[in-house]
């Protein structure tokens, strides 16, 4: 077989294309020793953990082979502590493993020492003593970690400042890590890892440091921050963080993604100048109360480069903030999913659309809540925004209509309007009533005016005809019109 004399580089690079599908890769490995080589440096590096580290199952045999790659002091160790037998003194896995892994956490280090003990020999002793060997084994082996999840061991402190290690977190580039842990760690790293691209920050407001100056000093530090996500517990407890929202400052320039996951923004003092953010995430929870749906802190911000913008929060109260947010923009997004339970002003739908015509011209994918009164001004915003793509049109429900139910009829026949054939997604979400025939005739419009195909997803109240609804998308689906389709039954 030809592929069978390609070098390293060429399997390599045959290989990183197949590297987000782990099955292929075991296939390949079947090959022959060197396709086996190269297949298990791509696989140990995120993968086998990546999606089954909560199996059982999994960690037995992946402890064991970590366990043969262990020193042969240490394997002496292991078995006079009656953790192991002795067959592992004369066993060596066939790969160095260890050195292909580019992830490391110490959730990863606590599994890998519970798969070695079992319960005859499980205590603490044994635990301490195998965690702090394994974390020894990674980091004499591991040519760079891309990944870091830190742990909140203090112990593990002067690691960060043995020179044998620093190589290992000069080359971190994607960072996790939250509030707990002591400031000095930081303080330590933040002198030798200065190249973070990704920081993944959880806040926890219950402890003494929940605005910690060693955290804000690495965020200081870093040279190319390029996204940063904060995630909040207790945001019922929250404060200012003033520590925090000034090392933002250092990094405004080179950051293009920033995300809050039930986070109260109001904690953090945003600077008031992302020129280069392109994405923009607020999620505040949809059943989150606790939190304030206000966003009156993004008021002030600018954001001349945002493309993508996506909110969740429990109900919109004030219509200023995203006006003030959408102005502030630029007219690049691209981009804007809003997603809530309640909308309190009844003008907030029009007042939204009609910023959408004026700031968003080039808006490719958007999700907007409709009634009837919203098909005249939704008529505008489609002739205005050329580029649109995919849009979700929900039902509105909020305090005054528990149950309202649309006719799908006059949105199929705008939907279907020449001028908006570049649509290639359409989403009707909460309850609409159509026929099969109103529907046929919506994809037989399509079917003269879009030529690459469009996907559907509907959510209906005419469960009668269902299958009649499923025949025809089957239909369209074989000639091409549909690319994809889904239906849901309310």
């Amino acid at each position: 077989m030809a592929q069978l004399n390609l070098n390293e580089d060429c399997i390599l690079n045959v290989l990183e294309n197949l590297s987000e599908n782990p099955k292929h890769l075991y296939n390949c490995i079947q090959i022959n020793h060197e396709w086996s080589k190269v297949g298990v440096s791509v696989l140990w590096r995120y993968y086998p953990w990546k999606n089954t580290f909560y199996s059982k199952k999994f960690w037995k045999p992946i402890s064991h082979t970590i366990l043969l790659s262990l020193p042969l002091g240490i394997k002496e160790l292991i078995i006079l502590k009656d953790i192991t037998k002795t067959y592992i003194m004369n066993n060596n896995p066939m790969y160095n493993y260890t050195s292909y892994c580019r992830i490391l956490s110490q959730n990863l280090i606590h599994k890998i020492a519970s798969g070695i003990l079992n319960e005859n020999n499980y205590n603490s002793f044994n635990q301490n003593f195998l965690i702090e060997e394994l974390w020894k084994l990674f980091l004499n082996n591991l040519k760079k970690i891309d990944y870091f999840i830190l742990p909140n061991n203090l112990s593990l402190i002067t690691l960060y400042d043995d020179d044998k290690y620093i190589t290992n977190f000069q080359s971190i580039v994607k960072l996790e890590c939250s509030t707990r842990i002591t400031p000095d760690i930081y303080k330590q790293l933040s002198k030798i890892t200065n190249d973070i691209t990704e920081l993944i920050i959880y806040i926890y407001f219950d402890y003494p440091n929940y605005d910690n100056n060693g955290l804000a000093k690495l965020i200081s530090s870093q040279k190319n921050l390029r996204s940063i996500k904060f995630v909040s517990y207790d945001y019922e407890k929250n404060s200012t963080l003033n520590n925090l929202s000034e090392s933002l400052k250092s990094c405004s320039n080179t950051l293009n993604s920033i995300e809050f996951k039930e986070e109260d923004i109001s904690s953090l003092i945003i600077n008031p100048s992302l020129i280069n953010l392109k994405r923009l995430i607020i999620d505040l929870g949809k059943e989150n109360t606790f939190i304030s749906q206000n966003l009156i802190s993004i008021n002030s911000i600018e954001l001349s480069s945002l493309e993508v913008l996506e909110i969740t929060l429990f109900q919109i109260n004030l219509f200023d903030s995203f006006i003030s947010l959408l102005k502030q923009t630029k007219s690049k997004l691209k981009r804007i999913r809003i997603e809530t339970n309640y909308i309190k002003e009844d003008e907030f739908i029009l007042n939204y659309i009609s910023t959408l015509i004026e700031y968003c011209p080039l808006i490719e994918d958007l999700n907007l809540w409709v009634t009837n009164e919203e098909l005249e001004i939704l008529e505008l915003l489609l002739i205005s925004c050329t580029k649109l793509k995919q849009i979700q049109l929900e039902t509105r429900l909020n305090y005054h209509e528990k149950d309202e139910i649309l006719e799908a009829k006059p949105f199929f026949e705008l939907l279907s309007t020449k001028g908006v054939n570049n649509l290639k997604e359409i989403n009707l979400i909460g309850k609409w009533n159509f026929n099969n025939e109103e529907f046929e005739n919506f994809l037989l419009t399509f079917d003269e005016e879009n030529d690459d195909g469009l996907k559907i997803g509907f959510h209906c109240v005419n469960e009668d005809e269902k299958e009649k609804f499923e025949n025809t998308c089957q239909v369209f689906k074989e000639k091409g019109i549909l690319k994809k389709y889904e239906f849901n039954y309310r």
